[in-house]
């Protein structure tokens, strides 16, 4: 298997010419590969406009930086399986004492240096004199087979090219990983690597 890979950041590219495992790396990076999202949130005070459920579904929504997963043994271990009670807690508690304000993800309080909003100063919402936002978050390993907020990458570029110029018409498969923020595309590409190679290991165990 011909396997060529292109870093620059913050994509990814890859070159290889067998389609099925390509298409098998490509499923495993968007539905498998671990990451940091917010699951829960206890809203004890909301008196915006916004109804609570809108508001909670929007926090849900922020990118959070996921190294922290992969920090100890990213090549053994499935930091979803190994980190799944693990629990971060992100607070928010702000009111607008002039006229109006806006909410930004850097006005959260974070119990892990690490484990903090990818985009700072992202919009949430915006608050008019008197209004209050007091809730407690957590955030959990989850992956993007069970909601797209945890799912790290998009594939941004997927082409299938022949080249006529063999004889067996080689086939090569190119795909570009274009990382949402979580983790960098480098270290998707790996764990999608890993992950595949313990499943076959344990379909061959079996």
């Amino acid at each position: 298997m011909d396997l060529s890979i292109t870093l620059d950041e913050p994509k990814l590219t890859f070159k290889m010419n067998d389609l099925t495992i390509a298409n098998a790396l490509r499923k495993i990076m968007i539905r498998d590969v671990p990451t940091l999202a917010i699951d829960e949130v206890w809203l004890d005070i909301n008196t915006t406009s916004f109804p609570d459920e809108i508001l909670c579904h929007r926090i849900g929504l922020i990118v959070l930086n996921s190294t922290e997963l992969y920090k100890e043994d990213p090549e053994t271990e499935n930091p979803e399986t190994k980190n799944s009670e693990t629990e971060y807690c992100l607070d928010l508690d702000v009111k607008c004492t002039e006229d109006e304000m806006i909410v930004w993800p850097s006005m959260f309080v974070c119990s892990h240096a690490s484990v903090v909003p990818v985009d700072p100063n992202l919009y949430i919402i915006r608050l008019t004199k008197g209004q209050r936002i007091k809730m407690h978050t957590t955030a959990i390993p989850g992956t993007g087979k069970t909601h797209s907020k945890w799912s790290p990458t998009i594939i941004s570029h997927y082409n299938i090219d022949e080249n006529d110029d063999t004889d067996d018409k080689e086939m090569m498969v190119t795909i570009e990983i274009e990382p949402v923020g979580h983790i960098p595309a480098s270290l998707i590409f790996n764990t999608s690597l890993n992950i595949l190679q313990q499943t076959l290991n344990n379909i061959i165990i079996e």
